[in-house]
């Protein structure tokens, strides 16, 4: 059985364990752990149930609406054309100017 060590909550000792400790010289949480278990199936799980609501008819009005508002084209992967911030970022600065001091505008390969 592995090592725990009690809580404290205001000075007091907590009867529950916070856990295993690990042992000296290793991290408490291991990066390999993050790449396991149960959360990649819960991520699909949610993935499926909210694919049949996606709307592709909303995705293209949306498209159109950044390009004209930004000038900005997005990605053919609609999602992965956001998730690096930088249409965002110029979106939200031409709705609301100055809200997003410096925009860090790495590589945005794949756009037209």
């Amino acid at each position: 059985m592995a090592k725990t060590k009690s809580c404290k909550l205001e000075k007091r000792q907590s009867p529950v364990p916070c856990g295993p400790v690990p042992p000296r010289g290793q991290p408490a949480v291991s990066s390999t752990q993050f790449n396991k278990g149960p959360s990649y199936r819960l991520l699909a799980a949610v993935q499926n149930r909210l694919l049949p609501k996606y709307d592709s008819q909303k995705e293209a009005e949306l498209r159109s609406w950044i390009k004209g508002f930004t000038g900005l084209s997005i990605r053919p992967d609609f999602q992965k054309g956001l998730k690096d911030g930088i249409i965002l970022c110029t979106l939200v600065n031409k709705l609301q100017p100055g809200s997003v001091p410096k925009i860090n505008r790495f590589s945005r390969t794949g756009t037209s």
